[in-house]
């Protein structure tokens, strides 16, 4: 997606908040510099495991595997990092890297639940509560290390992309919070056109279930990204110091964001 979108091959993308600061932080100053648009969602990250020796992330022994999206970047990854940190120290912010593995949301919850050697997951919405029904225990929740409703997902592009294409820009900004304004509004008809479009076998009452969720947000506003910014810069992933998280953000984005 990184490649498509800095090529011009693509013009959007939607990335975690640390995968979105790393683009930005080594595009800048280039002809594919990259800027932030909107917030896509807000919701809990929570790890989840079967293993009844570990009871927190103090737990996981050097041999243990833990399930992310995507090891070192993926947002998942960065929050066991910031955990990491806060217990051990930012010299020790990556004890955990070496026990994850890249597995997509569902086929990290099915390892889990198979008996696999992957005990724990680091899971998202809806599969918090997919695998706590199946009797997954939790040992870390996102809230430990980073405010809640701070935003998970963010919508970015390419400062040269704006910059030729204003109009099909300031479109796309509209049907975003026009979408977010629908989810709020009328969850139920937002659930229908999700399933219809995304094809998903969830049941519409459950997607509408989590929309209506107040632990999950829909807000354009970004939150929490200086959080993520700061701990970036702290461990060395982040090379620019001094910033303020605005400032990765277009600024006729702004408009979009509810205040």
């Amino acid at each position: 997606m990184n490649d498509a979108i800095l090529s011009g091959a693509a013009h959007f993308g939607a990335s975690g908040v640390p995968a979105f600061i790393t683009i930005w932080s080594r595009a800048l100053g280039t002809k594919s510099e990259a800027k932030g648009c909107i917030a896509l969602d807000a919701e809990p990250t929570v790890a989840l495991t079967r293993d009844p020796k570990v009871k927190t992330l103090r737990d996981i022994g050097g041999s243990d595997k833990i399930s992310v999206p995507a090891v070192k970047v993926s947002i998942q990854a960065v929050l066991l990092q910031m955990a990491a940190s806060k217990m051990y120290g930012d010299s020790q912010y990556t004890r955990f890297d070496k026990n994850t593995v890249s597995l997509s949301h569902p086929d990290g919850l099915a390892a889990v639940l198979s008996g696999a050697e992957v005990a724990t997951v680091v899971a998202a919405i809806p599969y918090i509560e997919m695998g706590m029904e199946k009797g997954l225990r939790p040992i870390f929740h996102s809230y430990d290390v980073v405010d809640k409703n701070s935003s998970t997902v963010l919508l970015w592009s390419t400062k040269k992309f704006q910059e030729e294409n204003p109009l099909v820009f300031q479109a796309v900004m509209s049907s975003f919070v026009k979408a977010s304004n629908l989810i709020k509004s009328d969850p139920k008809q937002a659930a229908e056109i999700y399933l219809r479009v995304g094809r998903e076998k969830f049941s519409s009452d459950f997607i509408e279930k989590h929309y209506s969720d107040p632990d999950v947000s829909f807000a354009t506003r970004p939150k929490g990204v200086q959080t993520f910014l700061d701990f970036m810069h702290r461990v060395g992933t982040v090379k620019q110091a001094g910033v303020k998280w605005e400032s990765l953000f277009f600024d006729n984005c702004k408009a979009y964001w509810e205040q």
